[in-house]
């Protein structure tokens, strides 16, 4: 995904967890802040919440497989939330 973005001419932060994508998001103003909602052991929908706070401009979208399931940010319209399997052309409708 963040190699098609990239080679669509895209700037894409990657994390590995929650801690190192609040260290990434301080590093300039976001666009967009894209969570998987299982993140190994991490709870994607606590680091979408923190990230939201982190970067107040950015628009917020979670993603995850299991139908009906969103972030608590995307049930309260805050947020958009994808089914995977996530497109890029999905995500660059976002920006």
């Amino acid at each position: 995904m963040a190699i098609s973005l990239r080679l669509d001419g895209y700037e894409v932060l990657e994390a590995a967890s929650g801690s190192e994508a609040l260290e990434r998001a301080r590093e300039g103003a976001l666009a967009l802040v894209l969570v998987d909602l299982f993140v190994g052991s991490e709870r994607g929908d606590d680091i979408l919440q923190a990230l939201a706070r982190a970067c107040p401009s950015a628009r917020l979208a979670s993603m995850g497989q299991r139908p009906g399931l969103s972030s608590a940010l995307a049930r309260e319209g805050r947020a958009v939330h994808l089914e995977k399997p996530v497109q890029p052309g999905d995500i660059i409708r976002l920006l």
